[in-house]
């Protein structure tokens, strides 16, 4: 059961051309403790230049790394912050006011994205990050990826059995473990078998990111690395001197960058350091990143996170599916407790009151009903609200009789029926009304499921669930069968 909620367990899923990874911590203080962990080498092809290509392969390899159902320390849903492949992801920034509102900021943001997105604005996912500036100002750092790559991931994702809540690219993921800026800018490289993708941080700001294939040869590594500082002195003359050049690899490009190091320093005139993690036993900085931000608990969770709307509603859809089933847990509970209660005054209690019962009954008949008839017209008013819109709409469609009677018994105290419609093309009815808290919606939800007549769809507003009182819902009901409508026909008529 559900009644005790325990915290939720978000795990990190890190995704590149060459592997897959998922990562669990334990809820614990320092240090950080693996709960889970596996990795998976991806075959040749499944993703390349970080799109996905064949989904089927990619879902066979998500199944490598997702623990076993008995596998009890990650309970479902199985939640996890992905990580993307950093070519998918583009980055832009600039200056705002310190006091632009947040509607004025969305407008800034969008038009912003409008006109410099190399990529058609209707077909692209975006978040944004606040950084201070000055006491004027404040730096937004925005990130976006195309959608249709983005879906093919999480819809594959999901068939894995397992839940996005959150989704960024490598180097957000990896930024977690980077420590404090220094005073000028920075370079972060990020080493793949095939790939180098170069990153210009001020501060913790991405000034510019670039990606380029890589042969494996110290020469190219190079190259690239002094077209990066010409691109970013040419576009920045006035920009932070770089001070730092920060590593993630594997082993054996690692050995690449050792071979260069002393070149490198001297042609740049800067630090050279590499990401390790040797207590966690990983090299990929983008799988801890992305665990870590597990860690945090989800109202804290103000990083950019570049997840599909229809992913979120997915999310909050979880959120009151658990919320109803905590509920129902309770209901049950309260129910055997009352059940227990019964039983023990039936047998224990009731026979020594019956004397007392009586006299009490005969008392009561002698006083005036004032107050019973006060709440049974109470009843019957609140009655009468269901009964007399459904008896117009029997007037009209006879046919509708049974169904509708179905409706007007399963009606309990504590719902207010406000809006009744039929739509005979589809045989659905419509209620709309409100519940006096959620113990009457859920209890009148109960009661419409055990209809044999109907199956039905509730609709709660999720700002709803904020209220205690006057909680508004629509609840949609479809005909499992048509013919109820003709008992006497062999068929129904044509519409």
């Amino acid at each position: 059961m559900l009644f005790f909620y325990q915290k939720e367990k978000i795990a990190g899923l890190a995704i590149s051309d060459e592997a897959v990874g998922l990562l669990l911590f334990k809820k614990s203080k320092k240090p950080l403790l693996q709960e889970y962990k596996k990795e998976h080498g991806l075959e040749k092809g499944i993703i390349q230049d970080g799109v996905l290509q064949d989904k089927k392969r990619f879902l066979k390899s998500l199944k490598q790394i997702v623990p076993p159902r008995l596998f009890h320390g990650w309970r479902e849903p199985r939640k996890v912050v992905v990580s993307i492949p950093e070519q998918l992801v583009h980055y832009t920034s600039f200056l705002v006011p310190k006091s632009l509102a947040l509607q004025p900021l969305e407008d800034t943001i969008s038009s912003n994205l409008e006109k410099n997105s190399p990529l058609p604005f209707d077909q692209i996912i975006y978040d944004w990050e606040e950084h201070s500036f000055s006491d004027k100002q404040k730096r937004i750092q925005v990130a976006y990826v195309e959608r249709g790559k983005i879906d093919d991931y999480l819809e594959t994702i999901q068939k894995a059995g397992l839940h996005p809540v959150a989704l960024e690219g490598e180097f957000l993921s990896i930024r977690r473990f980077l420590t404090s800026p220094p005073k000028g800018g920075r370079i972060l490289l990020l080493l793949k078998p095939n790939r180098i993708t170069s990153i210009i941080l001020s501060g913790n700001i991405v000034s510019f990111s670039r990606t380029t294939g890589w042969e494996g040869t110290e020469k190219t590594l190079k190259k690239e690395l002094l077209r990066i500082i010409e691109y970013y002195f040419t576009e920045h003359p006035r920009g932070p001197v770089i001070k730092e050049l920060i590593v993630d690899a594997g082993e054996n490009e690692r050995l690449k960058v050792q071979t260069l190091e002393t070149e490198i320093r001297r042609l740049l005139k800067i630090t050279i350091t590499e990401l390790k993690f040797p207590s966690l036993e990983t090299t990929s900085g983008a799988l801890l990143g992305s665990a870590l931000r597990g860690q945090v608990p989800r109202g804290k969770d103000k990083f950019i996170s570049l997840m599909t709307p229809g992913t979120e509603e997915l999310f909050h859809e979880a959120q009151v599916l658990l919320f109803s089933k905590i509920v129902n847990d309770f209901i049950i509970i309260i129910s055997v407790i009352l059940v227990i209660i019964f039983s023990l005054t039936s047998f224990y209690i009731l026979p020594g009151f019956e004397k007392q019962k009586d006299e009490q009954i005969a008392i009561k008949r002698a006083q005036p009903a004032t107050q019973e008839i006060a709440e049974l017209e109470e009843e019957i008013t609140g009655f009468n609200t269901i009964v007399e819109p459904l008896a117009n709409i029997e007037g009209s469609s006879p046919d509708w009789v049974t169904p509708l009677r179905d409706i007007t018994i399963r009606v309990r105290p504590g719902i207010q029926v406000t809006n009744i419609s039929i739509n005979l093309a589809s045989s659905a009815v419509q209620l709309g009304g409100t519940a006096e808290d959620i113990g009457f919606m859920l209890d009148f939800k109960s009661a419409l499921s055990f209809s044999g007549i109907y199956e039905g769809d509730l609709t709660i507003p999720f700002s709803s669930f904020e209220k205690d009182t006057g909680i508004p819902f629509t609840y949609t009901l479809h005909l499992k069968d048509r013919s109820i409508l003709f008992p006497f026909k062999s068929s129904p008529p044509l519409p």
